[in-house]
């Protein structure tokens, strides 16, 4: 809010008025209801004591196994038709919501501010492209992207439907 203030004469509501995709426009108002002073303050005190607990768990977990990466698939579900998926979309006779279920594994390397690239591996039977994603600690960047390229020789290039197709 203070970056808004400073910085354009929009607020957080406004904002969230322009947000496009009903999913992420309802997830964003989720996130900023009720942020106040003592929620400032847990979220500077995780920034400081609980991201780096984790960087340091994570950075063990790999250096413990003698790995340099993880590997994840980078959707959790292939992508669902636009039409009648903005908010929720079914998994297993369950509605769940759209954003939070597809961008799931997305999730840890953000928080972690770890290195992260996705790269496609194949198609769904509906020609839609899946990916995969390799996740590093801090710094590992040059390595992802040569293991990206590995992947790269082994599943050779994929080619892009083009828009319309």
């Amino acid at each position: 809010t203070e970056y808004l203030a400073e910085y354009t004469d929009i607020d957080l509501e406004e904002l969230r008025g322009q947000i496009a995709s009903p999913d992420v426009r309802e997830l964003f108002g989720v996130f900023h209801a009720g942020v106040d002073a003592k929620s400032a303050r847990d979220y500077q005190r995780a920034l400081r004591e609980e991201v780096p607990a984790l960087r340091a768990r994570f950075h063990g977990l790999l250096e413990a196994h003698a790995l340099d990466a993880i590997l994840i698939p980078a959707v959790t579900v292939a992508p669902p038709p636009i039409a009648g998926s903005d908010a929720t979309i079914r998994i297993n006779g369950e509605d769940r919501p759209t954003f939070l279920t597809i961008t799931r594994n997305a999730g840890p390397a953000s928080v972690l501010g770890a290195p992260a690239l996705v790269f496609p591996v194949g198609k769904t039977a509906a020609g839609l492209p899946v990916g995969m994603e390799i996740t590093g600690v801090a710094g590992a960047d040059r390595a992802l992207l040569r293991i990206a390229l590995t992947f790269e020789a082994i599943f050779g290039h994929l080619e892009v439907a083009e828009a319309g197709d």
